[in-house]
């Protein structure tokens, strides 16, 4: 199943063509005219200059109007912004400025008590209404809905991956200005439990690193001593911070990140069931390969989120919570089943993570218009 948003118009079409998708006023399309539309309006907004992460505020009430250009915004490579049909023209205006609105879709009748607030809207390049365009003046341009629909074609459409903000929800402002947040998006969901996994991973192994060196069948050291090896562990975690930086320039930072998260597997798993000094070695070159997740994770977390990323932080640091409860997590488990099994526990966080940059290997990749 496709992870994008307008592919479940597309994939309704596909299984059920002329089942009913909306009624409006007596206009009924079936979900192959929906489809057929949304693309239209897709190829209108990429004509129109709508950029891949540029956003197109949708103004009206429920409408096909309204579903087409919220779906098409998404097909584009754009994103959508709903705006309530009852809110002020203050708040519209605040809205449209707050996420730089490039194209605003709305009614002839709200498009005229708006036009004080476009004044004040310099992102805004093109406003499409879904009556008559005629006799307008306004700047930025204003043309119809059939008028915009009919430039279908005229430019390539962005390419759409499930990383890529998709819309931009904002509240009713009862209490003050609209607030405006993000649809939850993959990407962000996945990178705060990676850094929540990531933190309490590590945290969890230099938690536990020195009891595990002073176990017998490993290495039977004292903790003074062991505390003199523990300075590998982070001499390494410096050595693959620059190392980390020089491959990054070359590969693909999710790409980095799934080999170093499949390494710090391997040799935790070394360490669980491997005795002697090959584990001892095994746990303290976990160093090396842990010190670009933190920031590489965040970084990808926060992919294309724009004015919104300083909310988007504020999820992912109170994901450092893990470095809380998963060492308390491992704690459990070695008083039960022994503290070399008991690192199963980080071992599964970085299965997680190997998985987070495997599935976006790809997201810093140039696209055709981007090289």
């Amino acid at each position: 199943m496709s992870e994008l948003i307008y592919s479940l118009i597309l994939d309704s079409a596909a299984r059920t063509p002329t089942a009913e998708a909306l009624a409006d006023r007596g206009r009924r399309l079936d979900y192959a005219a929906l489809a057929a539309t949304v693309e239209r309006a897709a190829g209108a907004f990429a004509a129109l200059g709508l950029g891949r992460g540029e956003r197109v505020g949708v103004y009206l009430e429920k409408s096909v109007e309204n579903v087409a250009a919220m779906f098409g915004a998404a097909a584009a490579g754009g994103v959508f912004v709903p705006v309530n049909p009852l809110l002020k023209a203050a708040q519209v205006g605040h809205i449209l400025r707050d996420c730089d609105v490039r194209i605003l879709v709305t009614s002839p009748d709200r498009v005229r008590m708006l036009e004080a607030e476009l004044a004040t809207c310099p992102a805004v390049r093109v406003v499409i209404v879904t009556g008559s365009a005629e006799g307008s003046v306004l700047s930025p341009p204003v043309i119809g809905w059939d008028q915009a629909l009919e430039l279908a074609g005229a430019a390539p459409v962005q390419r759409v991956i499930d990383a890529d903000m998709a819309a931009i929800l904002y509240t009713s402002g009862s209490t003050g200005k609209p607030k405006g947040v993000v649809l939850s998006h993959r990407n962000l969901v996945l990178g705060a439990v990676a850094i929540f996994l990531y933190v309490g991973g590590e945290v969890s192994i230099g938690s536990f690193l020195i009891n595990y060196l002073g176990e017998g069948s490993v290495a039977g050291l004292t903790p003074a001593v062991a505390a003199h090896y523990v300075s590998y562990y982070w001499g390494g975690a410096m050595i693959g911070r620059f190392a980390g930086f020089a491959v990054m320039r070359k590969v693909s930072p999710g790409k980095t990140l799934a080999f170093n998260a499949g390494c710090v597997t391997l040799l935790v798993l070394v360490a669980i069931f491997v005795q002697g000094h090959v584990a001892m070695w095994a746990i303290l070159a976990v160093g090396l390969f842990n010190s670009i997740m933190f920031p590489t994770i965040f970084s990808m977390a926060l992919h294309q989120l724009g004015k919104l990323t300083g909310q988007a932080s504020g999820v992912l640091c109170m994901a450092i919570v893990g470095g809380a409860l998963v060492p308390f997590a491992q704690g459990i488990l070695a008083d039960s089943i022994g503290l070399n099994l008991s690192f199963l526990v980080p071992a599964a966080c970085y299965i997680f993570i190997l998985y987070f940059g495997l599935k976006y290997a790809n997201m810093y990749r140039a696209l055709p218009d981007e090289r």
